[in-house]
């Protein structure tokens, strides 16, 4: 049985399927409690009031070209770490990686 944390890149590995499972898993319980807002640009961003903003936990600009998108985080949790960020900002699949760098995180595509 594997440990009960979050797994990046583990594509073609004999035990994917459960890392999968265990990713899903936490994905599912963190996106019960936090809410994600992606935008197509900061001027959508810097547009919005902050009410609006208040609404969300998590507000990320978002970008893609044909190998990875890419984020920006404008808000984020301090309680949350990168990598529980960056699987919320995947939507729960980081089959073939991704990386953190302060508010930028990226998510392999291909």
């Amino acid at each position: 049985m594997l440990e009960r944390k979050i797994y990046i890149g583990y594509a073609y590995y004999s035990d994917e399927r459960e890392k999968a499972q265990i990713n899903q898993e936490i994905y599912d319980e963190l996106a019960s409690k936090y809410k994600v807002l992606l935008v197509p640009s900061s001027v959508e961003y810097d547009n919005m009031s902050e009410e609006s903003k208040s609404l969300y936990d998590i507000i990320a600009r978002t970008s893609s070209n044909y190998y990875r998108k890419e984020f920006f985080c404008y808000k984020r949790p301090s309680e949350l770490s990168d990598e529980e960020v960056l699987l919320l900002l995947a939507n729960g699949s980081l089959v073939l990686g991704g990386q953190c760098n302060g508010n930028y995180f990226a998510v392999y595509l291909d």
